[in-house]
């Protein structure tokens, strides 16, 4: 406790002593005497309580201070008169008599006389400057703390989206910049144009307090709101984007939005700054005209712009603020151009990956097309080694034939003989027609032409009124890559097969484009009187097993294979079962004609 002589402390009062003049300058000395009344107040006591001098202050009732000191700081001051504990109030806000606001500390102790308790001496200075440098030591500290959990986060991010989305959240949610909306435009690939891509924030002050107070906790991290503040903003930054989707701002036309881009420095632009037609006209759309633009540039190229307002709070945009954010927007350009180079990354991957599997098919289609040729040489060796005896064999039944006595019995047989034989060389000139036509190269072909030219050389082989075929092209080309002999000696053998085992019928050709293939379809009128045999000739070939078809078509089916295609039959169709021939399309002679190459 402290003893006061007040009689000492009157008279050096008077003669400018130690309280008057030493502490004047420096700190507030009051006593608070057993009545509640202020007693003593030195000159600096009185400006802070906001008395035009101490001899104003002097018997004034403490209660006066309430909206200085708080009801509970007065009643805790005026207990110490009794039993009341010394204490010590760091640092809280007050407005004194004269309307002045600042932050104060304030000490108080019990004064005693002889043992008796005489009154409560008070210290009260202006800590507002401390509090000032605090408050800013505590900005500096939350925004270093911000960037680095800024950098944390988007290290590890790799979308270009995802990146976006972490660098807008950090600039407007309160434990980052706190700014109320942010826009953010990127250049084009051209580097001419800025095209808006992605903003965040609220759209009006109802959807602000809605965010805003589900997302206010003291202790929360920026990185542990950052998937809350995405939740919570959703629906008003998908409204907040649609505002800037689709602007797109030339940087060659002198807008502060291309001066900003092109001396790659922020610019903060107030009420009364004078407006060119397109940035007024972006800003109108936006529904705020003052707002920071701060360029992203990475290595010294910049690569978009960032836009952030206070809409909502009308809070000035400071100096500071627009270098700090200048940090961010370095930050947002490093990663979106790593993102970006990710993006190239996966791109580039993808087309490797491609190519891989482009030269892995080119492997099999040489291996193959190394097979036919082997089977062709093949073929041909064994064709021209029956060639020879077959000729012989049918060259004397015939005339064993020829010189017989009319009405042998041997005359059948020889019949057959010769019969036979002339069908094993048909099969024979098939083979070496295959073989000759392994050694041609794979060119572009389109299959109308392929099917006109296959049925020109089967009416030269039966004769033009033997050769009736209802044919209905496309107009225009049905591409295909191929071996032009190959496949026209498999489509002639598919119409010689159908010819010969069904010589009654009129079969119906149609070719089209259907799901990335080329299709060749060949059907029987259902009115023929012969579609039972129609149905059965056509399942024989593809439900009897191999050994149920002819050579010369397991050879046409195994081409059609050998270029990625198939023979089937298509048993649900609506006029009966139709045989089918498919072959790969070649989608890129078809781009260029829906192109208009």
């Amino acid at each position: 406790m402290i003893a006061v002589d007040y009689a000492a402390r009157t008279e050096a009062r008077r003669e400018g002593g130690f309280l008057d003049y030493t502490l004047s300058n420096q700190v507030g000395l009051f006593v608070v005497d057993t009545e509640g009344r202020l007693r003593n107040v030195n000159n600096r006591a009185a400006a802070i309580f906001g008395f035009s001098d101490s001899p104003d202050a002097d018997g004034r009732p403490v209660s006066q201070l309430e909206f200085f000191f708080s009801q509970a700081v007065i009643e805790r001051l005026l207990r110490l008169l009794s039993d009341g504990e010394p204490f010590t109030v760091s640092c809280f806000p007050g407005t004194n008599l004269a309307g002045h606001f600042a932050y104060y500390r304030l000490s108080c102790n019990r004064a005693e006389e002889n043992g008796r308790a005489i009154g409560v001496f008070g210290v009260i200075e202006d800590v507002s400057e401390q509090a000032r440098q605090q408050q800013e030591l505590r900005s500096r500290v939350d925004e270093l703390s911000t960037l680095a959990q800024i950098s944390q986060v988007v290290s590890s991010a790799l979308d270009t989206e995802e990146v976006l989305k972490v660098i807008l959240i950090g600039v407007t949610a309160r434990q980052g910049l706190g700014f109320n909306r942010a826009f953010l435009f990127l250049l084009d690939d051209d580097g001419k144009i800025l095209s808006g891509r992605l903003a965040i924030g609220p759209t009006n002050a109802e959807e602000a307090g809605k965010i805003w107070s589900s997302l206010e906790h003291d202790n929360r991290s920026l990185s542990e709101i950052l998937s809350l503040y995405q939740e919570e903003s959703e629906r008003s930054n998908r409204n907040l984007t649609d505002l800037i989707r689709g602007t797109r701002i030339d940087i060659s036309n002198g807008s502060l939005f291309a001066q900003a881009m092109k001396n790659q420095t922020p610019i903060v632009v107030e009420y009364d700054t004078e407006l060119d037609y397109v940035t007024d006209r972006i800003l109108h759309r936006l529904g705020e005209k003052r707002v920071a633009m701060t360029p992203l540039v990475s290595r010294g190229k910049p690569i978009g712009l960032l836009v952030v307002d206070n809409a909502i709070t009308r809070k000035e945009i400071t100096d500071h603020d627009r270098q700090f954010l200048k940090l961010i927007a370095d930050q947002t350009a490093a990663a979106v151009e790593r993102s970006y180079l990710y993006r190239d990354l996966k791109d580039r991957a993808r087309e490797l990956e491609e190519i891989n599997r482009k030269l892995a098919e080119t492997q099999n289609q040489i291996i193959e097309a190394e097979k036919m040729s082997v089977i062709g040489e093949i073929t041909s060796a064994v064709a021209h080694e029956l060639r020879n005896p077959l000729t012989i064999i049918g060259g004397f039944a015939h005339l064993m034939y020829k010189n017989l006595e009319p009405g042998s019995p041997d005359g059948e047989y020889l019949n057959i003989i010769v019969s036979e034989t002339q069908r094993a060389e048909a099969v024979v000139t098939d083979v070496l027609d295959f073989s000759r036509a392994s050694k041609t190269r794979d060119r572009l072909l389109d299959l109308n032409s392929l099917v006109r030219t296959a049925l020109e050389m089967l009416k030269v082989r039966l004769g033009q009124g033997q050769c009736q075929i209802q044919l209905t092209t496309e107009p225009f080309e049905l591409p295909l890559w191929g071996n032009p002999d190959q496949l026209m000696h498999a489509l002639y053998q598919v119409f010689w097969s159908l010819i010969q085992d069904l010589p009654c019928e009129v079969p119906r050709i149609n070719t089209f484009a259907q799901d990335g293939t080329v299709r060749l379809e060949v059907a029987f009128a259902r009115d023929g009187g012969h579609q039972d045999k129609v149905d059965k000739v056509l399942k024989q070939y593809f439900c009897g097993g191999s050994s149920s078809k002819r050579l010369s078509l397991i050879v046409a089916e195994e081409t059609l294979k050998h270029h990625g295609g198939s023979l089937t039959v298509e048993s649900n169709h609506a006029d009966g079962p139709v045989l089918l021939v498919l072959l790969p399309l070649y989608k890129e002679k078809l781009n260029a004609q829906n192109s208009g190459g």
